[in-house]
């Protein structure tokens, strides 16, 4: 007996020290577990580091680390990565939407109630949609004033999309009243331009229009548009083609030989501008 005692004491020892080890071993896979969890961590929502950077796959906005591709239309972004698809984050308007190729107009790419709205970087031009603004132009038919800031005109773009924009206006000095002045504050860093705009003859407004820089800017009737061959100070883009503008109380206009001076139909504002044209058509 005694020693099928010593033999079952033995074993008793042997099971204790196995059940031992199993315990121990289990407590370490659970705290491995643990570490590896703890290590294995979402990135998102993170501060960025002090360079703004954050880890593969994320990109830094407003601070904190957000996933690429992981935003989508009308989203605030701070990169193009962030956006989804094949949607991209100008520099100007830093919300995710698509790009666009006729600046002030309906782009092929953009929603109801967007336009086309032109950004500039070092490569040049590039249009994204961009929404319109809630306002209403002034007019017979719209007599209540556009919320839009003091000096900018609500401007119909499309059919359905109005913008907010800063407004120009023309003037003629000089002991001839010929020379041209307009009160955008071009400056060499800031290239402002005198453009009329609207989707119509009788719905546009003169507005100061940013150009592209840098550019040669065109002519009398050279070929213009209204992203990267802007007109030379003094001048409009009339159909495609720069037109000079005039002052019709000067004597004949101030327009070269053989051309005239020609009125154009009051802005939705109440301005109103004249061009130089062979004829007023």
């Amino acid at each position: 007996m005694t020693g099928i005692k010593n033999g079952l004491r033995r074993t008793g020892v042997g099971c204790q020290l196995t059940y031992c080890g199993i315990f121990f071993a289990t407590v370490l896979a659970i705290g491995s577990s643990a570490c590896s969890a703890l290590l294995d961590f979402d990135p998102e929502g993170l501060p960025c580091d002090p360079s703004g950077n954050c880890d593969t796959g994320y990109s830094c906005r407003e601070s904190a680390c957000i996933a690429h591709e992981s935003l989508v239309r009308g989203e605030p972004c701070e990169a193009d990565a962030q956006c989804a698809g094949d949607l991209h984050c100008p520099q100007r308007g830093r919300f995710c939407t698509a790009n666009c190729n006729t600046p002030f107009g309906d782009g092929e790419n953009c929603m109801v109630g967007e336009y086309c709205a032109p950004s500039y970087t070092d490569a040049g031009f590039v249009g994204f949609c961009k929404s319109g603004d809630l306002c209403s132009p002034i007019g017979p038919e719209r007599p209540a004033q556009a919320p839009c800031d003091l000096g900018s005109h609500c401007v119909p773009l499309t059919e359905d999309a109005f913008a907010c924009l800063v407004g120009c206006e023309v003037d003629f000095t000089g002991t001839a009243h010929d020379v041209y002045a307009d009160n955008c504050g071009d400056t060499t860093e800031s290239p402002l331009y005198c453009q009329p705009l609207g989707r119509s003859q009788g719905e546009q407004e003169l507005l100061c229009l940013e150009a592209a820089t840098p550019q040669v800017a065109q002519g009398v009737d050279q070929v213009c548009d209204l992203t990267q061959s802007r007109c030379a100070d003094g001048h409009a883009c009339i159909d495609g083609t720069c037109k000079r503008y005039c002052n019709p109380n000067a004597p004949l206009g101030a327009c070269p030989d053989g051309q005239r001076c020609c009125t154009q139909q009051p802005t939705t504002s109440g301005s109103d501008y004249a061009f130089c044209s062979d004829n007023c058509n």
